[in-house]
């Protein structure tokens, strides 16, 4: 007597399907004689922590019949001339198709096997109840999520619909706690559409690379993807008419829905690649102190997860799995300011599959994060990060059973701790003040990269800018990115590019650490890193090849210089000798209050035999000091102004041998600094520093005093009311943001989802542009 449904526990459940009474046939194909199936019984009831499935995107690589994904002709294995394991020989034969049915037999060994088996076990061995459902109930089911206090992701849940990720938003938003045990998690867009043949699956649609593709005609895409005969071209028909639901990735254009908005990570795939069974560094210490994780994990210092490999006890398995998530440092802008970001852990992964510890190079073998989230100061925390392989360490079932990978034993006890940390208090008593700190960046603008759209196609014309904002967090990981910055029809836009990882890691890693600069050092109009050690001092340099940054091999100015070391030093980087090479600037704080250079010759700064200035703005705390070009013969001035009244301003010009002080430059303008924010660049492109004043109080204008040369003339009227008024609501900087050599006004608010606005300078007063700038 087969039990009734409704009779059985929530929980993961398979059929197996065997064929009877088949006639034989002669020559049968390759095919198996027997399937699986696979459901899910849901308790809609119950509040324990729900266990989220992923059959969607098991029937989108799901071969029966037909897939969302290409033929490789010449691997045999998916052809299945050479294998047991499709359901038909040639079933790859076909073009990749834009909709498949999730009422088909399962092929070969379903993936639940791998990931989700073993994470049911260990909860159940360790007595942490649960409910499950499937990432299709989350989208059919508005209630499903409403009673829980947390939910898990369990496997490879690559495909989302809209739904489901707006339902996992609202969940987080709202207080509940997600933890992703997976890598490359909602990913793809997909969207649900009822069978037209009656069977009792949806239809699940996907027009992927296609979606966005207006160019090419039908038939000429067919080789990509089939799309219906009466198409236009190759893109989803949803592209014109409800953009935001157009089938393509979730974080590009013009869905701009980044995972990592939700997640804090998301898959890299520049270069990324499928590496296979990375061991993870787990960061004990840091764990240890957050009393919701770290409860029971005794090792001392950072250690890593994974056991020796028996046949080889030099190599370290690991947990990572074919595809492993990190934090975008280029998506940083767009995260509310009260967000925190907490890694936990961090692992490699390169290029080609090859072990973590095989040939770094400074960005070829790429990181991967563990990390514990919060998006907004009262929303609920996600833990993700760790990738595919998580439930490899907490039970055997898997690996024992060569359900990909090698016979080698993954559990790992204090993976399993942590784990059971996690479970408990994600689904109690929540993780109190754990993630304590809000994310924070640096940002500099300038031209350092070969400007491309987002999907990495060459700008040209009007259709971009040579500019881009660079962006670096402040604490470890301390990764650098960049934002493009478009220009179409006069409107700026930033446009994280979403295939990109970062531009560079593991580089001046905590910002406090260093003085960090944006400045070409090698005259190819590009620009670059310039970083100096606040400990000893030491100088380091890494160039923009056109795509990325490189580090140097060897510091550019040596520690043993003993050159401005220390606190006892203003330190600045710009052109002084007109020779387009960015050169340093070190001012001695106290008195004499000597002014300090090094030349850059190419590959060194070479610091000069003697000041260039002494007995001028001599105590540096009395002054807000500046290193720029102000009369426009290409080699940077400086200019200094009185904190408190009379608040003049003072040039210093740059001879190419020393910086002769000058006559008072502007008196009675901006006059006691605590209440102005100020800023010196070129804001009317006639290529000498202005100064440019935003009030704190009164009338909290903009105001600009334009350079004359060696001196400075106030404006009469604002350039600038009524913008970004309140100084201490916003990060303000002033930068060309647009490329036409005219400096522009850019505002964050600073407690709001990433907002940003920009006001473009015309080169008579700043125009605030209606359009938000984050391009949202």
């Amino acid at each position: 007597m087969r039990p009734a449904v409704s009779a059985l526990a929530s929980g993961l459940y398979f059929v197996r399907i065997t064929p009877i009474n088949v006639a034989p046939i002669s020559n049968p194909p390759e095919a198996p004689e027997e399937s699986l199936a696979t459901f899910v019984v849901r308790n809609d009831a119950s509040t324990e922590r729900l266990v989220i499935v992923n059959p969607t995107t098991h029937e989108v690589y799901n071969p029966w019949g037909e897939t969302l994904y290409d033929t490789d002709t010449s691997d045999a294995a998916w052809t299945c001339d050479a294998s047991d394991k499709c359901p038909r020989r040639g079933m790859y034969s076909k073009p990749r198709v834009s909709k498949v049915s999730m009422a088909r037999p399962s092929w070969n060994i379903p993936t639940h096997f791998k990931t989700d088996v073993p994470l049911l076990r260990y909860l159940e061995k360790n007595n942490l109840p649960y409910s499950m459902a499937t990432d299709y109930d989350v989208s059919r089911f508005p209630t499903l999520l409403s009673a829980r206090r947390s939910v898990v992701i369990s496997g490879h849940g690559e495909y989302w619909d809209m739904t489901t990720r707006n339902r996992l938003d609202a969940f987080v938003a709202g207080g509940g706690n997600l933890i992703a045990m997976a890598g490359n998690t909602g990913y793809w867009q997909i969207r649900y559409e009822a069978s037209t043949t009656g069977n009792p699956g949806p239809i699940i649609v996907g027009y992927k690379d296609s979606a966005t593709n207006t160019t090419d005609l039908t038939p000429g895409c067919r080789s990509q993807i089939t799309v219906p005969a009466s198409a236009a071209n190759c893109s989803d028909p949803l592209l014109s008419v409800t953009p935001q639901l157009t089938t393509t990735f979730f974080r590009a254009p013009p869905v701009n829905k980044p995972e990592q908005e939700l997640l804090g990570v998301q898959y890299p795939i520049d270069p990324a690649g499928n590496t296979f069974e990375l061991p993870l560094t787990f960061f004990t210490n840091t764990v240890a102190a957050r009393p919701s994780l770290g409860s029971g994990i005794t090792a001392a210092g950072d250690v890593v997860i994974g056991p020796v490999d028996p046949s080889a006890p030099t190599t370290r398995v690991g947990n990572l799995g074919w595809e492993a998530d990190s934090i975008h440092p280029n998506l940083l802008f767009r995260m509310n300011p009260s967000a925190c970001l907490l890694p936990l852990g961090q692992g490699r992964f390169s290029d080609a599959p090859k072990w973590a510890t095989e040939n770094p190079t400074p960005y070829g073998n790429e990181i991967t994060h563990l990390v514990l989230y919060r998006p907004t100061a009262t929303s609920g925390h996600v833990v993700a990060g760790m990738s595919m392989l998580w439930s490899w360490g907490l039970d055997d079932w898997s690996t024992m059973r060569g359900l990909g990978g090698p016979f080698v034993p993954r559990v790992d006890s204090q993976l399993q701790q942590f784990t059971r940390n996690l479970l408990v208090s994600s689904d109690g008593a929540g993780f109190g003040t754990d993630c304590d700190r809000a994310i924070d960046f640096d940002v500099y603008f300038g031209d350092a990269f070969t400007d491309t759209k987002p999907d990495g196609t060459t700008l040209s014309g009007d259709d971009g800018s040579p500019v881009e904002m660079i962006i670096k967090e402040r604490d470890y990981p301390g990764r650098w990115g960049s934002v493009a910055i478009e220009k179409q029809s006069g409107t700026v836009k930033l446009v994280p590019g979403f295939r990109e990882v970062a531009k560079l890691t593991d580089w001046a890693v905590a910002s406090d650490a260093y003085h960090l600069f944006l400045v070409d050092v090698d005259n190819d109009g590009k620009k670059d890193l310039v970083a100096q050690s606040r400990v000893n001092g030491e100088w380091y340099v890494a160039k923009s090849d056109g795509t990325r940054f490189v580090p140097s091999s060897a510091p550019w100015l040596a520690a043993s210089a003993a050159w401005a070391v220390g606190s006892a030093y203003d330190v600045f980087a710009a052109d002084l000798n007109a020779d387009g090479k960015a050169d340093l600037v070190a001012k001695e704080r106290n008195a004499p209050g000597a002014w300090y250079v090094a030349i850059n010759d190419g590959s060194h700064f070479v610091p000069a035999t003697t000041a260039w200035r002494t007995n001028w703005a001599v105590v540096s705390s009395a002054y807000d000091l500046f290193v720029a070009d102000v009369n426009g013969d290409d080699r940077a001035d400086l200019i200094a102004k009185e904190r408190s009244a009379p608040g003049n301003w003072y040039v210093a010009r740059n001879t190419g041998i020393d910086f002769e002080p000058q006559p008072t430059a502007l008196s009675g303008w901006a006059v006691n600094s605590a209440d102005h924010d100020l800023f010196v660049a070129d804001v009317n492109g006639d290529g000498q520093a202005d100064l440019v004043a935003k009030e704190r109080t009164g009338d909290k204008v903009w105001r600009v005093a334009l350079s004359t040369g060696l001196a400075f003339q106030a404006q009469t009227t604002p350039w600038r009311t009524d913008w970004a008024v309140e100084s201490s609501a916003y990060r303000l900087f002033v930068a060309d943001v647009d490329g036409d050599g005219k400096a522009d006004l850019v505002a964050r608010e600073r407690n709001s989802p990433g907002i940003w606005y920009v006001a473009l300078s015309n080169g008579t007063s700043f125009v605030a542009q209606v359009p938000r700038f984050d391009a949202r």
